[in-house]
């Protein structure tokens, strides 16, 4: 049961699949853990029994997360000990959910940085996210690099009593009773294909925000892991915590999956790019009205004319107007059809909604 997909230059060319293995497609968090690598709290586990340890031996791909090299010890939940902790600074509306992230990398490997808005991990990277509500695990997502341009991806869907995490083999709409979707695997490529090496969330922009931790920038230049460190720490521009906040939630919720140049960006061909872009030392633009962000939707007209509006009187950002944003009245949509993103959320981010709504009203019409 296992998911491979074939990349090369950056474009999708082939995915198949063993099974039915659920891959979760929109690499979502909302949160994440407080640096010291475990996601819950020690003790956090004391109602849990005995955690049987399940067969790894049975199988060529992990039938079960404990399989796949995350912990040291899956009774005691313990980390593997070259399992390091990151999160990035801006991070994936999921519905609610906290979410924390690891990744162990090769020894004495380095990932390739020539391209400091597209990383290239080496063979061998294994990268895990943890989703929780409720202060509960409900899945794990599992991506681990078995050559150049393949990558095995895998979900484990936690038991309610927290004692097993077994691989998935269907989509689970409303797991643990609530509306959080573990999707299908036919959702994978959909947001993970706009990154040239399909991970997301583990990037220049992200991880040198101040609120980035753990494994972050300066942990990667410090460690000597980054092939081509940047001369320079990308600062997002805008002066205000509002622009500031505006520019990280589109970058991180929309640029880096979908609204992208990349090859296989699902809404690169609108010309709509919201992925922060650095320059050869790794600078951002000075001011935001320099950011793709901007130049690609400040009273740039939307083909989308929402029903009851008059033909030609939407836009991408109106300024002053959120009536008439078109980026405002999709990310408030849970529709299914127009929403953004278009899949695997069913709940409004109301905080960074207000945030969108507040940045472009304070925008001069």
């Amino acid at each position: 049961m296992s998911l491979r997909v074939l990349v090369a230059g950056g474009a999708l060319l082939a995915v198949w699949a063993c099974g039915d293995l659920v891959i979760p497609g929109n690499a979502t968090d909302d949160g994440g853990d407080n640096g010291s690598g475990n996601a819950l709290g020690s003790g956090d586990d004391a109602s849990v029994g005995a955690r049987p340890l399940p067969d790894c031996d049975a199988g060529t791909e992990p039938a079960a997360l404990a399989c796949t090299g995350l912990y040291a010890s899956w009774t005691q939940l313990t980390l593997a000990p070259d399992v390091q902790a990151y999160q990035p600074g801006a991070t994936i509306w999921s519905d609610g959910a906290d979410s924390s992230r690891w990744i162990w990398l090769p020894p004495g490997q380095k990932i390739d940085t020539t391209d400091l808005n597209n990383w290239s991990f080496p063979v061998g990277t294994k990268i895990w996210q943890e989703f929780r509500l409720l202060g509960s695990r409900v899945e794990t997502r599992f991506l681990r690099k078995e050559a150049a341009s393949i990558w095995f991806r895998a979900t484990f869907a936690w038991t309610a009593d927290q004692s097993a995490a077994p691989a998935v083999t269907t989509g689970v709409p409303n797991a643990r009773g609530l509306p959080y979707e573990i999707p299908a695997v036919s959702a994978c490529e959909k947001c993970h294909g706009g990154e040239r090496d399909f991970v997301l969330g583990f990037e220049l922009v992200g991880l040198s925000m101040p609120q980035s931790s753990g494994l972050n920038l300066q942990a990667l230049v410090r460690q000597g892991i980054l092939s081509n460190p940047p001369a320079a720490t990308p600062s997002i521009p805008g002066g205000d915590a509002t622009t500031i906040g505006a520019l990280g939630f589109l970058h991180a919720n929309c640029g880096t999956s979908c609204h992208n140049g990349g090859p296989n960006a699902g809404a690169g061909v609108y010309g709509l790019y919201l992925k922060l872009t650095v320059d050869s030392t790794g600078a951002l633009p000075s001011s935001a009205q320099q950011t793709d962000t901007w130049t690609t939707a400040y009273r740039v007209p939307s083909s989308l004319t929402p029903y009851g509006y008059d033909a030609g009187g939407f836009w991408r950002i109106a300024p002053g107007d959120t009536d008439h944003s078109a980026i405002v009245w999709t990310a408030s949509r849970r529709d299914g059809v127009v929403q953004m993103p278009p899949i695997v959320t069913h709940l409004v981010d109301q905080n960074d909604m207000a945030l969108l709504n507040t940045w472009i009203r304070s925008m001069t019409p």
